[in-house]
């Protein structure tokens, strides 16, 4: 165990903000709050007022409304030190109407960006837009976005076997990184196949820390999915409500 230390947030559904403080760098992925969900985190409450922030880089996977909301870019008002990263579906006549060249850059997927704060590479997604792997001086984190292993009841067992193929071959690309944090999904509306994506990650990668995505407000799924697998090579934090947090050290 080291001397760094993150917050980590899980927002909604798959978005999710970390907080390096030894750096002073903010990351916030595929902010998403449904204007009539009172329950949704008013941005930016949960991580207003961070003590030596620095930088600020937000995240959009891809441009589905579960994962891209434009609320993002009223961040830049708050803290000019700001830089967002979009996939490249995202349409840009929305991104450049907020925003001035150079506050942010549109990526595709298998892609390699060095903004001296941090680095990052884009992988494929199983369905639509990218996820990524980012590291600043010390952290290694990767978000998965849509990436998942879609194993729908309703497929044929050729659909099946193309949707494992293509998950578990990013898996074998991202495998070649050590990761303190992942955030991967763990879909309850797979049925019994929701622990495929993560379970084999686990497996792959082996993350320090596991954090499942895209469960709604479906929290006993993250339970479910403990109870369910081997995961001693990752720590799973137990969350309950939108808004948690937890702390970790490495």
């Amino acid at each position: 165990m080291g001397n760094n230390q993150i917050k980590c947030w899980h927002i909604n559904h798959s978005s999710t903000a970390v907080y390096h403080s030894n750096t002073g760098i903010l990351l916030v992925f595929d902010y998403y709050q449904h204007p009539e969900d009172p329950r949704s985190p008013k941005f930016p409450d949960c991580w207003q007022d961070l003590p030596g922030l620095k930088k600020a880089f937000f995240f959009v996977t891809h441009s589905h409304q579960d994962h891209f909301n434009p609320l993002i870019f009223n961040w830049k008002d708050k803290f000019p030190e700001t830089t967002y990263i979009l996939s490249s579906d995202v349409k840009t006549s929305r991104v450049r109407r907020k925003l001035s060249d150079g506050d942010f850059y549109f990526i595709a997927s298998e892609k390699k960006l060095n903004l001296k704060s941090i680095y990052l590479e884009t992988y494929k997604s199983t369905d639509q837009g990218v996820s990524y792997y980012v590291k600043d001086e010390e952290l290694n984190l990767f978000h998965a976005g849509d990436l998942n292993w879609w194993d729908w009841s309703s497929f044929t067992p050729e659909e099946r076997a193309r949707e494992e193929r293509e998950y578990k071959e990013v898996v074998s690309q991202v495998k070649n990184h050590r990761l303190q944090l992942a955030f991967v999904p763990v879909d309850p509306r797979l049925g019994e196949s929701f622990h495929l994506a993560g379970e084999h990650f686990i497996s792959e990668v082996k993350p320090e820390v596991f954090v499942p995505l895209h469960f709604r407000d479906d929290y006993p799924i993250i339970t479910r999915f403990k109870e369910k697998i081997s995961a001693d090579s990752s720590w799973i934090p137990e969350l309950k409500h939108q808004g948690d947090s937890f702390d970790y050290k490495f």
